[in-house]
């Protein structure tokens, strides 16, 4: 099998349910990755209220 990028996890014991897959770098907030890409990555989006009128 060719090597996959991201998760990774140790090889089943056989005992009890398999391990679940780990990843190879820990977790990065949203608001870090968004600050990495730049504002050119994003378009201003304007949001209104539903019009079935709740």
């Amino acid at each position: 099998m060719p090597n996959r990028p991201g998760r990774t996890g140790p090889a089943y014991g056989g005992l009890g349910p398999p391990t679940l897959p780990r990843y190879r770098t820990p977790p990065r907030a949203v608001s870090a990755l968004a600050a990495e890409a730049g504002p050119e990555q994003f378009t201003e989006v304007t949001w209104r209220q539903g019009s079935k009128g709740r």
